[in-house]
């Protein structure tokens, strides 16, 4: 649909500077998207066809719905009038209406503010990174989700991918016996990585790992381990005293700490923790029962031809298998992939336990195969076709 030009020229003179306004976070907006993918798109068709806020993070989004408040009765008569989308583009995030952690919280605002400007909800789409969206009653307005991070991360690392010197290409063979079993990053004390670690400390399991705990800028948040601990753990007091002291204690790989926290580092396994390692225990963003949430810790083992174990929401390995990648059953038992976070936990740690007693020479050039098969596939971005049309269908209808 696109707009006579009398219409179109009141919206170029009053949508732009709501739409680049600072509650409006440019790195998660729809025209940024569209950089990002590559999709064509010019003015004209951009604001004939929606208005989109970008939310960055939750601890942003309540300046970003206050600032509705502001929007001009003239763009919102032109929304309305002509049924435009409008669009909260929130895809660098896994949260949606249905997660019950925010369900009564932020998006009850939401509704709230929209409520108030009179949009009617056929128009307003939410933009996440829950790509287990489809598969859930979102109730009161659409959403639509996309796997941005795995093009995303592809983008950051394409001058090393170009680079055919470089040791991401190396068709190394899986080995069992290395120095130490896996490779356990961590920064962000989420309650559940705080969790995770403390358990694999207190089981001495952290000793056949080269493993990190940055905590940087974050603080660890007494309460929310608190919350945690009782939704899913034990009831125990003493028990969440321990998680927290000992999530107090940072870990750091690098002699300089600031130079582990920048982006750079984070994008790159170094090739000798690879060497010394024989795969990866990959702590993810969220475990949240109901979400899917693959961010660049995921594909960043992809790359660089290291097995994973996934500590991440249920259905995740089964999302990656739906993409063609591998999994890797010969060396883990993977019905973590399904059950309570507390069984999560349990069977994560069996996994390390029983690894070194695993009975599977015979599988090694399988799992190999499977590497080499998950990198190659990694090149070709299995998900972008599908962001793409997901983006294109927004914009062009």
């Amino acid at each position: 649909m696109l707009l006579d030009s009398d219409i179109f020229a009141s919206l170029l003179n009053i949508i732009p500077s709501y739409n680049s306004g600072v509650s409006n976070s440019k790195e998660n907006s729809l025209d940024n998207l569209c950089k990002e993918f590559n999709i064509p798109i010019t003015n004209d068709i951009y604001y004939a066809t929606a208005v989109s806020i970008g939310i960055e993070s939750i601890q942003n989004f309540r300046s970003t719905i206050l600032s509705l408040d502001t929007i001009d009765k003239n763009v919102l008569d032109v929304i309305i009038k002509n049924k435009l989308n409008f669009i909260i583009s929130f895809y660098y995030e896994h949260d949606n209406p249905t997660t019950s952690q925010w369900a009564n919280n932020w998006f009850t605002e939401i509704f709230s503010k929209i409520g108030n400007l009179g949009i009617p909800l056929e128009q307003i789409i939410l933009l996440t990174g829950d790509v287990n969206v489809s598969n859930k009653n979102t109730g009161k307005f659409n959403c639509l989700s996309i796997n941005a991070f795995e093009y995303i991360y592809y983008k950051n690392m394409l001058h090393l991918i170009i680079d055919k010197n470089n040791d991401i290409h190396l068709d190394t063979e899986f080995k069992l016996d290395k120095k130490y079993d896996f490779l356990f990053l961590n920064s962000r004390p989420s309650p559940e990585r705080c969790v995770l670690r403390y358990e694999l400390f207190a089981s001495n399991l952290l000793k056949n790992s080269i493993n990190s705990w940055v905590i940087g800028n974050r603080k660890v948040d007494y309460l929310n381990i608190y919350n945690f601990v009782y939704q899913h753990m034990y009831k125990n007091k003493n028990y969440i005293e321990n998680v927290y002291n000992n999530s107090l204690k940072e870990v750091t790989l690098d002699s300089s700490r600031e130079n582990l926290i920048k982006q750079a580092k984070q994008n790159i396994i170094p090739k000798e923790w690879r060497a010394s390692t024989s795969f990866s225990l990959i702590t993810e963003t969220t475990v949240q029962k109901d979400n899917i949430f693959l961010t660049e810790k995921t594909y960043k083992a992809i790359l660089h031809k290291h097995p994973f174990i996934l500590f991440s929401s249920n259905g995740s390995l089964k999302y990656l298998k739906s993409l063609g990648y591998e999994t890797f059953n010969e060396l883990f038992d993977e019905s973590y992939d399904n059950c309570s976070i507390y069984h999560k936990i349990q069977i994560i740690k069996e996994n390390l336990k029983r690894f070194k007693k695993i009975k599977c020479r015979n599988k090694i050039n399988i799992i190999t195969e499977k590497l080499n098969h998950n990198y190659n596939l990694f090149l070709k971005q299995p998900s972008l076709n599908e962001t793409k049309n997901t983006v294109i269908k927004l914009i062009y209808g």
